[in-house]
């Protein structure tokens, strides 16, 4: 895409939030580039869900288009530190209410989740459930993927949204890891965690009957305080 329209649309973007709607005409007279300009910038942004027209009665004449955003423009503008805020709230909670307090909270926190995701899960086979659970985390901003491998299935997320809480709070990554296990109704392995030194967060789901790879999980090693060990990989025996 070719930079200066880039620069155009977000300059497009960054009047609409400061000014409220405004027209073709009132955008070109701020941008300084025809109104035809103007509309082709518009149709792109409009085409991403970004912004949306609405209708101007103006006198007599044919009623003019007002842009405005979308809900969607809008989260384009949203602070980027709620994760460093939620880290720094439930710090003063624990000070206040001690260290059980904020690992219930965030224990029923993630037990919610669980819930939330499995409601969606429900009733399709594993192999789905792992997709469209990537789907979900993908589109909460963790950069997800899943893929097939040998004895089960990979999650992989490139991004760590929970990353200043895992900081402040380690045993967020175990709390993590039981919220896949719930909705997915089957062991998880952690492999990696971007929070701890690793480049992204990774689990292994096995196929049924098959266990893990290696035999049990691994554990990832916490910052600042002591390690929480994954539970293993329970295998079945024989008679089992």
């Amino acid at each position: 895409m070719n930079s200066g329209a880039t620069s155009t649309r977000q300059e497009i973007l960054n009047l609409l939030k400061a000014r409220g709607p405004l027209t073709v005409e009132q955008l070109s007279q701020y941008l300084g580039i025809s109104p035809m300009g103007v509309r082709q910038h518009l149709i792109v942004l409009e085409r991403e869900g970004l912004i949306i027209p609405a209708k101007k009665r103006q006198g007599t004449g044919r009623p003019a288009h007002l842009w405005h955003l979308t809900p969607k423009g809008e989260e384009l503008f949203l602070p980027r530190r709620y994760g460093t805020l939620a880290a720094s709230i439930l710090q003063v909670m624990e000070e206040m209410e001690g260290e059980e307090k904020v690992r219930e909270l965030l224990r029923r926190w993630m037990k919610q989740r669980g819930v939330e995701y499995r409601r969606y899960l429900e009733g399709l086979p594993l192999e789905d459930k792992v997709f469209r659970l990537a789907k979900m985390l993908d589109e909460e901003g963790f950069m997800a993927t899943a893929n097939r491998e040998e004895k089960g299935w990979s999650l992989t997320l490139h991004n760590c949204i929970l990353f200043h809480m895992v900081n402040a709070f380690p045993y967020l990554c175990q709390l993590t890891k039981e919220t896949y296990l719930t909705c997915l109704d089957v062991p998880v392995e952690q492999r990696n965690c971007i929070a701890h030194g690793g480049w992204c967060c990774s689990y292994f789901i096995p196929a049924p009957g098959l266990g893990s790879p290696n035999g049990q999980a691994e554990s990832i090693p916490h910052k600042g305080g002591r390690e929480e060990k994954p539970e293993a990989v329970e295998k079945l025996g024989p008679g089992a």
